[in-house]
């Protein structure tokens, strides 16, 4: 059985604040100007359904894998649901766990690792359950979501 948290959180100053408004504001203001008006509408709502994420979110993420499930937060995911995993390196250190589902609405959960988690034996454990993607790597998204902190 293994057990970590991890900050759900990544921490941005008041500059990342103002430059993501900045952009969202110029992203409206062209869509008005273009007379693209549904485009304002969506980043609007993007924004605003950012700002409830992240007001809402807990701080903290709590993970647990047990020989059940796989429990991130407080919603539990039995291992019936999860087609594959894959432990994702950077630079050959561990970053995340990211789960597949076999169907749904969310097809992947990347679950970040910590130094509390030895991942070679985190893999050992789940290869008994689910099989894993060993070619997975991290994606230009991702290396983008991380450097924009989002």
């Amino acid at each position: 059985m293994f057990q970590w948290s991890f900050s759900s959180r990544s921490d941005k100053s008041a500059t990342w604040y103002i430059f993501a408004i900045m952009i969202a504001l110029v992203f409206v203001v062209l869509g008005f100007i273009n007379q693209m008006y549904l485009m304002s509408i969506v980043v609007f709502i993007f924004v605003g359904v950012y700002i409830l994420f992240e007001n809402n979110s807990s701080p903290q993420v709590e993970v647990t894998v047990n020989e059940e499930w796989v429990q991130i937060g407080k919603v539990f995911y039995e291992y019936q649901k999860i087609s594959e995993f894959a432990i994702l390196y950077h630079e050959k250190v561990p970053v995340y766990v990211r789960f597949h589902f076999r169907k749904g609405i969310i097809p992947q959960i990347d679950v970040r690792l910590t130094q509390d988690v030895n991942p070679q034996e985190l893999r050992e454990y789940l290869l008994q359950f689910i099989a894993e993607n060993e070619n997975e790597e991290l994606t230009s998204v991702d290396y983008i979501m991380d450097a924009m902190r989002l």
